[in-house]
């Protein structure tokens, strides 16, 4: 579905507890926001393929050239990234000095962030933290250690994930299986004191206290598990709400899910 009127969605945006769905109007030239808040109606059809979101300059955004897919893992092609190169988003091969990108040389936190039962290990730029954990959707979250450069902070990661065996991707069934309960505070206190004393023993890190996350739009807990649709095709329903990188929203036959990170770069008819 590439037809101009679609709108080509750029990406999910948090401020605070605050989700903002952005897509560019190719006819008028300009950003919009498609709503997705609580009681919003949606009727969309969204394309199965994807092109580069572009990018974000000096003059504000900027439509990509080529209008090539990005690849797989990505939302911009290599021209319209952040990053000089791409691997370097996941697995940083220097400490800034070889590429001079700020994004590679500064400071990093790596923390844990705690789902249901479950803990995942992240590292992020330090001034991000807080938006970070947010955008994934955790229930809470503690600062582990800050790093100087992002390769030191994806080692530090590393090392953390195997001590504690956090896991570094939250699966889909399982973040939406969570959202029929409670956040379990019980479990976020025992995880948190599990890795605590992993943490302060083997490597001599006093991780900070847990800081719960309760502030999403999508309240918890659900009736019942919202079942995963897959990204293109057709949505009809009423928005619940979002919590990280899901909308939960009221379909024909029960509760269905989008992955919203998942439709940057689809277009979508409204």
């Amino acid at each position: 579905m590439l037809c101009d009127d679609a709108l080509l969605v750029i990406g999910l945006r948090w401020d605070g507890f605050s989700p903002h769905l952005m897509a560019y109007d190719r006819l008028k030239g300009v950003i919009v926001q498609i709503d997705i808040s609580p009681g919003a109606r949606l009727d969309w059809r969204v394309g199965s393929e994807k092109r580069c979101t572009g990018r974000f300059g000096e003059n504000g955004y900027e439509p990509c050239k080529s209008g090539l897919p990005p690849r797989s893992g990505f939302s911009a092609c290599q021209n319209c990234s952040s990053f000089p190169l791409q691997e370097c988003a996941f697995n940083p091969r220097c400490d800034g000095e070889l590429c001079d990108h700020p994004a590679c040389g500064g400071m990093h936190d790596v923390y844990l962030a705690f789902y249901g039962d479950m803990v995942k290990v992240g590292m992020t730029r330090s001034e991000r933290l807080p938006t970070r954990v947010v955008e994934q959707g955790a229930d809470a979250y503690c600062r582990v250690a800050t790093y100087g450069s992002r390769r030191l902070a994806r080692n530090a990661e590393l090392c953390i994930a195997s001590l504690t065996g956090a896991a570094e991707r939250i699966p889909s069934k399982y973040f939406l299986s969570s959202l029929a309960n409670l956040p379990n505070r019980n479990a976020i206190a025992a995880n948190h004191g599990r890795c605590e004393g992993l943490i302060g023993d083997m490597l001599g890190i006093d991780i900070s206290a847990p800081k719960l996350l309760d502030g999403y739009p999508l309240r918890q807990p659900l009736w019942q598990i919202p079942a995963l649709k897959a990204t293109c095709g057709a949505y009809s329903g009423e928005s619940l709400g979002a919590k990280g990188p899901y909308l939960v929203y009221r379909g024909y036959f029960g509760l269905d899910a989008v992955r919203l990170s998942d439709l940057a770069g689809r277009t979508v008819l409204v």
